[in-house]
């Protein structure tokens, strides 16, 4: 199982100690405080389960912007002291872009470039609907932040002419707007760090191809070991399938979240006799029980809860799960 640094969510924690019972939240999922030790590392799928119960005690809509403006450079370890080494910031956009498993993004970067700007783009992976708003903004307030520290520590007037927001604009976008000093499209494809070209080849004063070397190796070992383990997939597959509603992401989906390509969770999945059909079909089998035990909402409803676009087609799937027509289970096992 990919894993990453414990450290995305002792910020997210720190953010919102007044906010959040951490002991509590923490115990729910089988860890303690003690876990938090900052060199520890979480996998993906219990990280992003947990991060899913915590937005549960946000009071606002735009907490994530406070959390992501505390991730430091100082942060990301051997990554940041390589970022720190390159040449020029358009040379440390090119290794954030390489190294990006080694942050604390849901979502995958790519740098384009035009003729007077290049745009750092970031592409959001398809997460719960619950906790998509409060990811994106934090690690997009990440990101920025990560551009500040390094702006910051080499001196230099660097700023972004223009933020693209992956969502539309707030009825109260004043914590956003507050937190990016640039102007701010809404409603756009992905998110985008817009910064001038010449800016962009502006020389670090720390440039060091020594450092940079020792950096580069000690960041391939520990991506290495990041993305390692023996772990069996199909839990973590199926934790994070149960987190959604309505709209399932598919194999490419899941396997982007939690650190692989298609091809290799497939492969781990039928080794460990399993499939991604199987597990989303065990996923929604059970959650099916579960809502036509409670005996609250039509079939109809539960079809569209569970991601089918009618009735019929849903009906078909449990009896071949079950053997039953959902209205019979709900006969034999729902409330009395």
């Amino acid at each position: 199982m990919s894993k990453r640094s414990i450290l995305g969510l002792t910020y997210a924690f720190e953010a919102l100690k007044d906010q959040v019972d951490v002991d509590r939240l923490l115990r729910k999922h089988g860890l303690t405080s003690a876990s938090l030790d900052p060199t520890a590392h979480i996998d993906i799928a219990t990280e992003l389960a947990i991060l899913n119960d915590l937005v549960d005690f946000i009071p606002t809509d735009d907490a994530g912007i406070s959390v992501g403006a505390i991730f430091s450079l100082a942060g990301y370890g051997p990554l940041g002291m390589l970022l720190m080494s390159c040449e020029t910031p358009f040379q440390a956009t090119q290794i954030g872009v390489k190294y990006q498993k080694l942050t604390y993004l849901y979502g995958e970067l790519s740098l384009k470039i035009f003729s007077d700007t290049s745009a750092l783009c970031y592409l959001p992976h398809q997460l719960p609907e619950k906790v998509q708003r409060f990811i994106i903004d934090r690690d997009i307030s990440g990101t920025y932040r990560l551009i500040e520290d390094l702006r910051a520590y080499m001196s230099l007037n660097i700023g972004m002419t223009e933020l693209w927001l992956p969502y539309p604009k707030p009825n109260n976008p004043n914590a956003i707007e507050k937190r990016f000093n640039c102007p701010i499209v809404y409603d756009q494809p992905e998110a985008r760090f817009y910064i001038a070209n010449e800016d962009l080849q502006r020389p670090f004063p720390s440039a060091n191809k020594i450092a940079s070397g020792l950096y580069t190796s000690q960041c391939n070992q520990l991506l290495e070991r990041l993305l390692g383990g023996d772990d069996k997939l199909s839990p973590a597959v199926k934790n994070h399938l149960s987190l959604f509603h309505n709209n399932y992401p598919n194999a490419t989906q899941v396997a982007n979240t939690l650190g692989f390509s298609e091809r290799t969770l497939r492969r781990r999945l039928k080794c460990e006799g399993s499939s991604f059909q199987a597990i989303i079909d065990e996923t929604k089998y059970e959650k099916a029980q579960q809502y036509l035990k409670q005996g609250k909402e039509s079939i109809d409803d539960i079809a569209l809860k569970l991601g089918y676009k009618e009735a019929a087609s849903f009906i078909r799937a449990f009896q071949r799960w079950s053997g039953i027509t959902p209205a019979k289970f709900r006969r034999h096992k729902g409330p009395s």
